[in-house]
């Protein structure tokens, strides 16, 4: 399920769409939420997550591909499985710690060593407080929609580059009023990249 409704777009566009869910509205809104993915570098619903790794050299740290982490189901290394607290610790913002005790170990080096399964992200099925997506999160793709929802028709009807003039033989040229907006179709405003700076994917 998206992480923002109709209705938010609704609101940010002061308008009322006439069906509910309206199949543009429902297409506009995946499409902004797959650009708002794409940005962060990460799927942002709620979801169970396996991955596989090995580190390169002596190392206590792995970052997941996603975050939030809501929850670790199990990490096994070396085909043993590994007890929180005592062998391993979690933080939220996907960074897994290897540990003995009270003291840093190293992840396994051989390939494919440990398999982690947790869960990560937003909305439907996500424990609280993350069943409810930040706020931030929330605006950063509404803007997006609202900007698809404003502009779509017409970049689809003139292009990226509207024309200004057209010549006709015999004739004086005609020189048009381009109405100007900063965002081209694929690009997003300075104010939605800091909306969802918070969320984009880091690496240690």
């Amino acid at each position: 399920m998206a992480l923002i409704t109709q209705q938010n777009l609704e609101r940010a566009l002061q308008i009322d769409v006439t069906a509910e869910p309206d199949p543009t509205v429902t297409e506009y809104i995946a499409q902004a939420q797959a650009v708002a993915e794409g940005w962060c570098k990460q799927p942002l619903e709620h979801a169970s997550v396996t991955e596989i790794f090995e580190v390169d050299q002596w190392e206590s740290w792995y970052v997941t591909d996603r975050f939030p982490v809501t929850a670790v189901t199990s990490i096994t290394e070396d085909d043993t499985l590994l007890t929180v607290t005592d062998e391993y610790l979690i933080y939220e913002d996907g960074r897994l710690r290897r540990v003995n005790g009270a003291l840093d170990t190293s992840w396994s080096m051989f390939p494919n060593a440990v398999t982690v399964v947790y869960t990560a992200g937003y909305g439907t099925g996500a424990p609280s407080p993350f069943d409810t997506p930040p706020n931030d999160l929330v605006r950063g793709i509404t803007q997006i929609c609202v900007d698809m929802w404003r502009y779509g028709a017409q970049y689809a009807a003139q292009g990226a580059v509207p024309v200004s003039q057209v010549q006709l033989e015999g004739s004086d040229s005609l020189q048009f009023k381009v109405a100007e907006h900063p965002i081209q179709p694929g690009e997003l405003s300075d104010a939605v990249k800091t909306l969802l700076s918070p969320y984009v994917r880091r690496r240690m």
